[in-house]
């Protein structure tokens, strides 16, 4: 603790807590409180974190000091829990806000219910738990947080001059379960508290506006499932009264125009009336580009909301300009040094953006500039991950070099996006901040890109780093929004667009066109051995792919014409002998962006003719390539790095190690006959080449222990990836329990903090289920799943799957994987494990040619 932070009172209480840890004094005690609150309105005026973090320091030690007993306890406790809710809005540590919440719940608990203090400190915790619910996604927070404000707004006079917001708190919290499960009763009784919320604020209520913003968002999610037009004019006017109340410098004013613009595009769809949808353009660009007050983040989502309206004006170069802008948020609101999870509850708030960019700036032809925003907005999570295994490059860079620049830009990035309450006496202050921060970072970043080595600092990244990846092959980036659908052929001589009409929303399969109208964010869980059951898998695009129907799609709307286009363009070789590894064939890497993030391109085909005989001829992509995948060129150049100092190809079979991961029963999940099966299989095939080390029930200690210096791993086990935190995705393994085996898991974190041999480490292969999918809905474009994990980590090649996979399918495949990756180049080396995987998958093809289920889900990302 700085003590240049502390008044002399403050240094003198500090002073006996230290001389007397254990010291219960309620004089002291009042003191630290008392001026951890001063700390605490000097950091919301001034926005130093160090600050807030001394005011918690010292909330902290009040709690410490405050005898048992005394009739004043909760006094400390509650400005503990108050300024903890603070820090969690400046940091989104989630380990924050839990602590903050036990505070809240110690207070209510020790509160009778007929105290005076009791609604304002239930109604405090209620807002804890919908915090949780918010960063976690787990509906039990939420159900607790209505239970408790229903039972405040229960015990509340009507009154009370606090009851407009009690009853608002606990309409926005059933409107949250509203949009979760869509029950209309829900919605309707979310829609009558949220009326009363209005009708009993008094004159001159500052919150009135929010309420009547409130009530036009509730109508507005009912509306959406109703479509009941006299629901949608009673939104648009409580919006429109929310707004006329609310003053241009207000901090909510982005996010009220915002909700009013997207009122107005709806009715302009319902009624055609093109006055509705210039309104909504002229609320939306208000609200993204003349709202310096407002959060970066609102201000995002002000922009993807105008950059729709005016894709629906094609105005593509006014879109363009504020997609632009609206990514150069990005670094604010996700920023480098944040902790990991706090970026990925950031990236939830951008995703979708860099897509939408994407598609704008196709529709105006600049393919280039397409690819480099795309690059530049998704990934971002996995981007800094690979960073941080590298040479520190960026903002890590500038501090090494330019400490005191970087810290300033830090500071006005923090400043940037700090919160704001609308019920700060301070406000006026904050506000000035905010703005000033942000006019501030603009002459920073100006300042940074001034030295030399910096000119692209936080910029999209440069187009010439981006092609130089396509020097073994093609690399194709598909595309798909509701604003345009298209692929980007990269080479190394440019980037060539080709539009994809027949890969729109409406020309695709069902499970497709929710996977547009959801973008992206719709699942559904196929059953089998390898996945494990989760708690809400619900109906979406999981399994895209796994029909006829899609991949005769996927061939028709997106494949052929990209391989029509390289074809012209020579870039594929010619169907012929495949020689020891395919590689005469051409290598080629996908890359999905928006709905086509998880889309099976290496599995597109389709009948194009049939005989009297009934035979039949059939296009697909594993005819025409040899495919791999990559979460973003980045990836693919940080696989490439790892792979230029792979020692593998050097070295003899011998030389390498293969280790096999087995669990053929698992506590509490099914047992998986193949396992065994699987891991004879592999030790069978190395037995004359390469040492192979199988584990049977290890714990996850016991993998990780193994695993640096291993050349090849190999997972036969159970698979999970998490429907909310996609690092907490996971192999289930075993460890000793109290009453016997207990389940343990290998977590996304703990494999790609491992340190691995790099100049060794190769092949990892994943055979469990959705290892290289994304269930969390809005972290999709993240491609946080355990095969980027390894990738991350450090290994060149991962062989994963997109969706559940079969038992003995996965064993069948392991084995025919690694017959061709071993034979006949035999001591040799290996072949390639692209190759070796495209022709174990067309030979399981050809055992079920009509299950894509059972054949189609595994894919190779890397090098």
């Amino acid at each position: 603790m700085e003590e240049d932070l502390l008044p002399p009172l403050i240094a003198n209480g500090l002073e006996k807590v230290l001389a007397n840890p254990a010291i219960k004094d309620y004089d002291v005690a009042e003191n630290l409180s008392n001026h951890a609150i001063i700390l605490k309105g000097e950091y919301e005026i001034y926005g130093e974190s160090q600050l807030l973090e001394t005011a918690v320091q010292l909330a902290r030690l009040a709690v410490e000091a405050m005898p048992d007993g005394h009739f004043n306890r909760m006094f400390p406790l509650n400005n503990l829990a108050a300024m903890l809710h603070l820090l969690f809005q400046r940091t989104h540590d989630t380990a924050v806000l839990a602590d903050a919440a036990r505070i809240c719940k110690q207070i209510v608990d020790e509160t009778p219910e007929d105290d005076g203090t009791w609604t304002g400190r239930a109604s405090n915790l209620s807002v804890m738990y919908e915090a949780q619910y918010n960063v976690t996604g787990d509906t039990t927070y939420l159900k607790q947080g209505i239970e408790l404000m229903r039972r405040v707004v229960g015990v509340t006079s009507e009154d009370h001059w606090e009851r407009s917001g009690l009853l608002g708190n606990l309409a926005n919290q059933l409107n949250s379960l509203f949009k979760r499960y869509g029950d209309l009763a829900v919605g309707g009784e979310a829609i009558q508290f949220a009326q009363q919320a209005v009708d009993c604020s008094r004159p001159g209520d500052p919150e009135a506006p929010e309420w009547l913003n409130s009530l036009g968002v509730t109508l507005h999610e009912y509306y959406k499932r109703s479509y009941e037009a006299r629901v949608l004019e009673l939104a648009i006017d409580a919006c429109r009264k929310s707004v006329a109340k609310t003053p241009d410098t207000h901090v909510s004013i982005a996010r009220r125009l915002d909700n009013l613009s997207e009122l107005l595009q709806s009715s302009f769809l319902r009624t055609g009336e093109l006055d509705a949808m210039v309104e909504s353009a002229s609320l939306a660009e208000r609200a993204s580009f003349e709202s310096l007050h407002a959060p970066p983040v609102s201000r995002m989502a002000a922009a993807r909301n105008v950059i729709r309206v005016l894709a629906g004006r094609e105005l593509w170069e006014r879109a363009s300009q504020v997609a632009e802008s609206a990514m150069q948020l990005l670094p604010i609101i996700c920023g480098r040094q944040a902790t990991r999870e706090d970026q990925q509850n950031s990236a939830i708030h951008v995703s979708g953006l860099a897509a939408d960019t994407c598609s704008v700036f196709l529709k105006l032809g600049h393919a280039a500039k397409a690819i480099q925003w795309l690059e530049f907005g998704r990934g971002i999570v996995l981007g800094y991950m690979m960073d941080d295994k590298q040479e520190p490059e960026a903002l890590s860079s500038l501090q090494q070099r330019h400490p005191a620049l970087a810290a300033r830009y830090d500071t006005l990035r923090l400043q940037a996006q700090a919160p704001i309450n609308a019920q700060d006496p301070a406000i006026d202050v904050l506000r000035h901040q905010r703005w000033r921060a942000i006019r501030e970072m603009v002459s920073c970043l100006a300042d940074i890109r001034k030295l030399d080595g910096y000119g692209n600092f936080l910029l999209e990244p440069d187009f010439d780093e981006l092609v130089a990846q396509a020097v073994d092959g093609p690399i194709v980036v598909v595309n798909l929004t509701d604003i345009g659908s298209d692929a980007v052929i990269v080479t190394p001589n440019g980037a060539d667009a080709i539009p994809l009409p027949k890969a729109r929303a409406v020309q695709a399969p069902s499970l497709v066109q929710r996977a547009y109208t959801r973008f992206g964010t719709a699942r559904t869980a196929l059953a089998s051995e390898r996945d494990i059951y989760a708690e809400e898998d619900g109906d979406g695009d999981d399994g895209i792919g796994t029909s006829d129907e899609e991949l005769t799609w996927l061939w028709h709307g997106c494949v052929k014409p990209v391989v029509s286009r390289m074809r012209e363009n020579k870039l594929l070789g010619l169907r012929g002998d495949d020689g020891d590894d395919g590689d005469v064939l051409s290598r080629v890497w996908w890359i999905g962006s928006g709905v086509a993030t998880a889309l099976p391109f290496h599995a597109a085909c389709a009948v194009v003719a049939t005989s009297d005989d009934g035979g039949c001829t059939v296009e697909s992509a594993a005819d025409q390539m040899i495919p791999s995948y990559a979460p973003t060129i980045k990836s693919l150049g940080y696989s490439r790095s790892r792979a230029a100092s792979c020692g593998v190809a050097g070295r003899a079979v011998n030389a390498h190690r293969v280790l096999v991961v087995a669990m053929p029963t698992t506590p509490g999940q099914r047992a998986l006959k193949g396992a065994d099966r699987e891991a004879d299989a592999i030790k069978d095939i190395f037995a004359s080449l390469s040492p192979c080390q199988v584990l049977r029930h290890p714990t996850a200690d016991q993998v990780l222990a193994c695993i640096p210096g291993s050349t090849m791993v190999h997972f036969a086990c159970h698979g999970s990836a998490d429907l909310v935190d996609p690092l907490k995705s996971r192999f289930m393994l075993q460890k000793d329990g109290d009453r016997g085996p207990a389940a343990d898991s290998l977590t996304f974190s703990m494999i790609s903090a491992a340190t691995v041999t790099h100049d060794s480490s190769w092949l990892a292969f994943l055979s469990a289920c959705s290892t290289a999918a994304v269930r969390a809905d809005r972290l999709k474009e993240e491609s946080l799943h355990l095969a980027s994990a390894f990738q991350v980590a450090g290994f060149v090649h991962i062989v994963a799957a997109l969706w559940p996979a079969d038992d003995d399918a996965c064993t069948r495949l392991a084995a025919l994987f690694y017959t061709h990756l071993t034979c006949p180049r035999g001591q040799s080396g290996y072949a390639s494990p692209a190759s070796a995987l495209r022709r174990a998958t067309l030979q399981l093809q050809s055992e079920y040619p009509n299950r894509p289920s059972i054949w189609a889900p595994f894919i190779h990302i890397g090098a």
